[in-house]
C-alpha cells in the first residue's frame, strides 16, 4: 500500500484500479481516501474491485455509498474482461471530460 501511495506521488496516472482487500481489509478504501484528500490527485478516476458480495453477501451501491467510498465505480469480482474494459473506457472518458472542460 505504501508503494502505491509513493507511485501516485511521483508518476502520472489516468485511472486507478484498486482491489478493496489488498494488505488489509480496507486497503482499497485507504488508498482512495488518500487520493481524494490530495489536491493533485483528487480528480483521478478510481475503479474499486471487490469480492465482498460473493464472500459476505454485502453489496455496495454507488448511489447510496459513493460519498463515503470515495471511488467512481465499484465492480464485483469476478467480472468479465469485456465488462472491465467497458468500465475502464467509461472512466477514462469521464476523466478527460472533467480535466478538459
Amino acid at each position: 500500500m505504501e508503494q502505491a501511495l509513493r507511485l501516485l506521488q511521483t508518476d502520472r496516472f489516468d485511472l486507478l484500479i484498486l482491489d478493496l482487500i489488498m494488505e488489509s481489509m480496507d486497503s482499497g478504501f485507504t488508498i482512495a481516501y488518500a487520493v481524494r484528500d490530495d489536491e493533485r490527485l483528487r480528480d483521478l478516476p478510481i475503479l474499486l474491485l471487490t469480492s465482498a458480495q460473493e464472500r459476505t453477501g454485502f453489496t455496495f451501491e454507488m448511489e447510496r455509498d459513493q460519498e463515503w467510498m470515495k471511488v467512481d465505480e465499484v465492480a464485483a469480482k469476478p467480472l468479465r474482461p469485456t465488462e472491465l474494459i467497458e468500465r475502464v473506457e467509461r472512466l477514462l472518458a469521464k476523466g478527460k471530460r472533467e480535466n478538459h472542460g
